[in-house]
C-alpha cells in the first residue's frame, strides 16, 4: 500500500470515528458514515473525496478560502520547524483544556472532541490530539486544498470542507474544543457546539509579530482593537489561561517567501513586489514572533493572566 493510500485509509477511520457526532446540513438529521459517504436517514448523501475529506454544505460557498499556493506555503511553514514553539505551545494548550471536560456530560459520551475551525493543514489540530488521549478532532476549513492536507494531517483528525458562518455540521454540545487558530470566530457557533465545561481556543497575533516583515515588505499589521472585539464576541466566557509566545526566527529568502505567501498579505500585495522587497533584506533575516494562546470557559471566572515576556 502506497503513503497515500494509507493516509486515505486513515482519514476514512476518523470519519468513521466522529459519526456520532456529525449532523446533515441540509436538514439537521443524525447521520452514518462508512468509509466512501456521509449519509442521513431522510437520503442526504455526502461522498467522500479522494483527498479524504467529505464537502459537508448545504448550499456553495460565498468563500473558498486559501488557494493552493497559500497553503503549500503554510505548509513549508510549519514542517520547516520556524513555528515549532508556538505548535508547542497551542497543542499543550489544547491538551489542558480537553482534559478538564466531562466527557460524559453532551450527547454523545466517549472520547472528547476538538474543533478547529479554519483549520488550515491541520497541524495545530493534530498537535492537540498527541498530547490528548484518545480525544477525536473534526478539522472544517472553506478552501479544498487546506482539507486536502488536513484529512492527512492526524488519524484521529476528520476533515471537512465547510463553512465556518454557517450552521455547522454537527450536534449540540458535542465538542469539548473549539479551536480558533488565526481564523475567523462565529461565537453563535461556539455557544451551540460546546458541551457543558468545554472551552474555547483563540490564537492571534500580538501587534509585534512579523514586525520586520511588516516594515521590510508591507504585511498587514495587526489590528490594536482585535482584544477588545474579541472580549465583546466572547461575552458570558472568562478567560482562564493565556500565554503569549514571543521567539526569533532565523530565515532563509525562501521561507521569508513562505510567511509571506502564507497569510492574509498574499491577497493583496503583488508577487513580484515581494520578492523584490525580500531580496533587499539580509539572507539570514531575523524575524519575530508574537502570538497569543487564550483560552476561554462560557461561565467561568477569569484568571489573571501573567504579563507577556
Amino acid at each position: 500500500m502506497s503513503g497515500a493510500d494509507a493516509a486515505r485509509d486513515l482519514s476514512a477511520d476518523a470519519l468513521v470515528g466522529v459519526a456520532d457526532i456529525l449532523r446533515c446540513p441540509v436538514c439537521g438529521g443524525a447521520v452514518e458514515a462508512d468509509r466512501r459517504a456521509v449519509r442521513c436517514g431522510s437520503g442526504h448523501v455526502f461522498d467522500r473525496a479522494r483527498q479524504g475529506y467529505v464537502s459537508m454544505l448545504s448550499r456553495p460557498l460565498k468563500f473558498h478560502g486559501d488557494d493552493a499556493v497559500m497553503v503549500g506555503a503554510r505548509g513549508a511553514v510549519l514542517d520547516s520547524g520556524l513555528y515549532d514553539p508556538l505548535l508547542r505551545a497551542v497543542a499543550a494548550a489544547g491538551a489542558e483544556a480537553l482534559a478538564a471536560v466531562d466527557v460524559d456530560a453532551g450527547p454523545a459520551p466517549g472520547a472528547p472532541l476538538a474543533v478547529d475551525l479554519g483549520c488550515g493543514t491541520g497541524r495545530y489540530l493534530a498537535g492537540v490530539l498527541e498530547l490528548a488521549g484518545e480525544a477525536r478532532g473534526i478539522g472544517i476549513d472553506a478552501s479544498k486544498a487546506a482539507v486536502r492536507a488536513a484529512a492527512r494531517a492526524h488519524p484521529r483528525a476528520a476533515a471537512l470542507l465547510g463553512d465556518a458562518w454557517a450552521e455547522l455540521p454537527l450536534a449540540d454540545s458535542s465538542a469539548g474544543l473549539i479551536m480558533s487558530v488565526f481564523a475567523p470566530r462565529n461565537s453563535a457557533a461556539y455557544r451551540r457546539v460546546l458541551a457543558p465545561g468545554g472551552a474555547v481556543m483563540v490564537v492571534a497575533p500580538e501587534p509585534g509579530h512579523l514586525a520586520e516583515l511588516v516594515e521590510g515588505v508591507g504585511l498587514l499589521r495587526v489590528d490594536e482593537r482585535k482584544q477588545e472585539r474579541l472580549a465583546a464576541a466572547l461575552d458570558g466566557f472568562g478567560e482562564v489561561r493565556a500565554e503569549t509566545v514571543r521567539w526569533s526566527m532565523r530565515t532563509t529568502r525562501e521561507q521569508l517567501a513562505a510567511i509571506v505567501g502564507m497569510g492574509p498579505s498574499a491577497r493583496h500585495l503583488d508577487a513580484a513586489e515581494v520578492q523584490a522587497r525580500i531580496a533587499r533584506l539580509p539572507a539570514d533575516q531575523a524575524v519575530t514572533g508574537a502570538v497569543t494562546v487564550r483560552v476561554f470557559r462560557r461561565g467561568a471566572p477569569a484568571v489573571r493572566s501573567a504579563p507577556p515576556p
